[in-house]
């Protein structure tokens, strides 16, 4: 019986505060953030994968680009100024769209750009000429790979010496 009062005592005065001050201090605030952080989780992905189809950025299709705004601008490119042209778009936030001319025999692609700043443009295209003038100039480093079959070729041609095996018996 005396126990039975201590330990009611001892639950009532020491165990119940502790365990709601526990609950209050560490127990709510965590489970309200794992809510909080479980319901952004969900709306996060939703709220990106809208934003990228409405306002899509960098390469595009031709109609996602000419839908998003007035004033795009062509350019015709052969393929090995393509992938410079893409680089030098990305580097200077521009929007673009590659569609190939299918008629056309030496494969040529028409690319549509355009970005909110004049000045990006100015630049893209200020740019993209002066590496193509480079190109057509030879100023541009040669390939390793080109250079290394050269190496190769005439390592096969160049003579070498016959190599004769003599063994001699010593006594």
């Amino acid at each position: 019986m005396l126990n039975e009062e201590l330990a009611k005592e001892v639950d009532d005065e020491i165990i119940k505060p502790a365990a709601q001050f526990v609950w209050q201090t560490v127990g709510k605030p965590t489970v309200d953030k794992l809510l909080k952080a479980a319901e952004n989780a969900v709306k996060a992905p939703i709220r990106k994968i809208s934003d990228n189809i409405k306002n899509p950025k960098g390469k595009m299709t031709v109609k996602q680009l000419l839908r998003k705004d007035e004033g795009a601008q062509t350019v015709d490119i052969d393929t090995l100024g393509l992938r410079d042209f893409k680089r030098i778009a990305k580097k200077y936030g521009v929007d673009f769209a590659v569609m190939k001319s299918k008629y056309i025999e030496p494969e040529k692609y028409t690319v549509f750009f355009k970005a909110r700043d004049r000045d990006a443009v100015e630049h893209l295209v200020a740019e993209y000429t002066a590496r193509m003038m480079k190109i057509e100039k030879g100023q541009v480093r040669p390939s390793l790979l080109e250079h290394l079959k050269e190496l190769k070729q005439k390592m096969a041609e160049s003579p070498r010496k016959a190599v004769e095996k003599v063994k001699a018996v010593i006594r």
